[in-house]
């Protein structure tokens, strides 16, 4: 995946959103617990999501999906 990073700004852009994605905490999100990287690639450690379906049932719920929009926002 990294070699697919052009620059060494796409580089940090990765990791700060690695960083930023790490910080967030909420139901409806997956959670990565901790990211590193090697010369070719990030390698990320998130919540293992059991449920096939999972996603789908996640984006049918639109109730949920503005909560999680609201927490984004209000995050940033």
């Amino acid at each position: 995946m990294k070699d697919k990073l052009v620059s060494e700004t796409q580089h940090q852009y990765a990791r700060r959103e690695c960083t930023i994605h790490s910080q967030l905490k909420h139901e409806n999100i997956v959670e990565l617990y901790d990211y590193t990287e090697s010369e070719k690639e990030f390698v990320l450690l998130m919540e293992y999501c059991n449920d096939a379906n999972y996603f789908q049932d996640k984006i049918e719920d639109v109730s949920a999906v503005l909560t999680t929009l609201k927490y984004l926002r209000d995050a940033i």
